[in-house]
């Protein structure tokens, strides 16, 4: 053989400061794994042409790869190389380390067989280490019979794991179809390298955005993050497809981020319809309506008690029929303008606690009538019942009412000090309460919408 200069592959793999590098051209060392790719590239064609003359080598590694000071790179030690299809049967020999299951087995070889060694040569570029490791020369060659797929950290480019484990597949049909097919997958990922470098920065954005997740829309920090996210991930997908346009993890990416905003958008929208739902700004003025409506009835049959004066005392069955009274105008409120009042959620809880309140009343002034307590009797519980509601109401509805809660409170009081003029007290205290609720709860000009966010 002719006189190669230069060293084997297996020193410029343990040294990646190795002077040869520089006379190759290769003097960046953050491109090691590059050079690597086209030494075996051309390790490839080597060997796609020892199978165009019928030989497999049997021994590819790197130990048996002489690199040269002019990017000149031999595949050397044919030693083992075998005719295929002769008759003559192959004998169990080679590198544990790297064979091919058949091998082992003792299995016909071809083509596909040195496709695995220079498979279990890629897996070595990308690890640093072999592709069958053992505590014995028995568990090397059990590990390279069973021919288990690795898993690849993830500093390996997934591109070059798949293209490794396919080389170095268990079953020969499963591998490469020869050694010019593996050249061109490599051969491949380094001319879509930038294009798949792209998508893996789209992919940290989209994990980012995940990683977001349902945090508050309304935070205007969680915004900016997401529409730098969104951003950077689009401009890093456009760029990856016009580099490549047949990318299929990047079309995969467009679509995950696609699905990703969708899913936001909607999430969006639905807590602003609910904001909207639980908006105390809308429809103010048609509930207006219905609080005047109340207010009348109720300021009315107020009045009437300063019109009879202090002393005056109602009797069970009056009262009783007073308190239909407010549930009518409830009713009749509710029902005139359901439209516009009842068309929020907010607003159905409102003149839902309204209602629950007179007609607790009502009913219970008929409850109390029939049990036979007397006037000043059925004029507290009405008193703590509306303290009661107007309190729970506030929970739900505009907190402010938990004044008119402690009023009506202030009025049971009231009622159970002087019950001769209980009446009297209630009638004061419900007036007081009515005009507190106009108060409290008057409609206030909502404020001025934010800027509409970008998507």
């Amino acid at each position: 053989m002719k006189r190669v200069e230069g060293v084997s592959w297996r020193e410029l793999l343990r040294d990646p400061a190795h002077p040869l590098w520089s006379s190759r051209g290769g003097g960046d060392p953050s491109r090691r794994l590059d050079d690597h790719l086209e030494i075996l590239m051309q390790v490839c064609n080597a060997v796609h042409f020892a199978h165009s003359r019928g030989i497999v080598h049997r021994d590819i590694k790197p130990d048996n790869v002489l690199v040269g000071r002019f990017a000149d790179v031999y595949l050397a030690d044919w030693g083992l190389a075998f005719r295929m299809r002769s008759a003559e049967r192959p004998v169990f020999c080679g590198t544990p380390a790297y064979m091919a299951p058949e091998m082992v087995l003792g299995a016909p070889i071809d083509e596909r067989t040195d496709v695995y060694l220079l498979g279990a040569t890629l897996h070595e570029i990308l690890t640093g280490e072999v592709r069958h490791r053992g505590s014995d020369a028995r568990a090397v060659l059990a590990a390279a019979a069973a021919s288990v797929p690795h898993a690849y950290c993830a500093e390996v480019p997934e591109a070059l794991a798949r293209i490794a484990n396919k080389a170095t597949s268990r079953y020969p049909a499963d591998r490469h179809a020869d050694a010019a097919e593996l050249r061109q997958a490599v051969s491949g990922y380094l001319r879509h390298k930038s294009s798949m470098s792209l998508v893996t920065s789209a992919i940290d954005r989209l994990a980012a955005l995940r990683a977001i997740g349902e945090r508050d829309p309304d935070d205007a920090q969680v915004q900016r993050d997401i529409d730098r996210l969104v951003a950077e991930a689009r401009f890093a997908l456009a760029q990856a497809l016009e580099e490549w346009g047949e990318n299929a993890a990047a079309r995969e990416a467009q679509r995950e981020l696609d699905a990703l905003l969708e899913r936001r958008h909607a999430r969006v929208a639905r807590l602003e319809r609910l904001a909207r739902d639980e908006d105390p700004t809308r429809d103010a003025r048609a509930r207006l309506v219905g609080q005047v409506l109340l207010a009348v009835v109720g300021v009315g049959l107020s009045l009437d008690a300063f019109v009879r004066g202090v002393d005056y005392r109602p009797s069970v069955n009056e009262l009783t029929l007073e308190g239909l009274a407010p549930v009518a105008a409830v009713a009749a409120g509710a029902l005139a303008m359901r439209r516009r009042v009842l068309r929020t959620a907010f607003n159905r809880r409102a003149t839902l606690c309204v209602a629950a309140i007179v007609a607790g009343i009502a009913l219970g002034r008929a409850l109390a009538a029939r049990a036979g307590m007397t006037v000043p009797q059925m004029l507290v519980y009405d008193s703590m019942l509306a303290a009661v509601g107007a309190v729970v109401s506030a929970g739900s509805t505009f907190a402010a009412l938990a004044w008119v809660g402690a009023a009506m409170a202030a009025t049971a009081g009231a009622c159970a000090s002087w019950p001769a003029h209980a009446f009297f007290s209630f009638s004061v205290g419900t007036a007081a309460s009515l005009l507190l609720v106009f108060v409290l709860t008057w409609p206030r000009r909502a404020p001025p919408a934010s800027a509409e966010r970008a998507s």
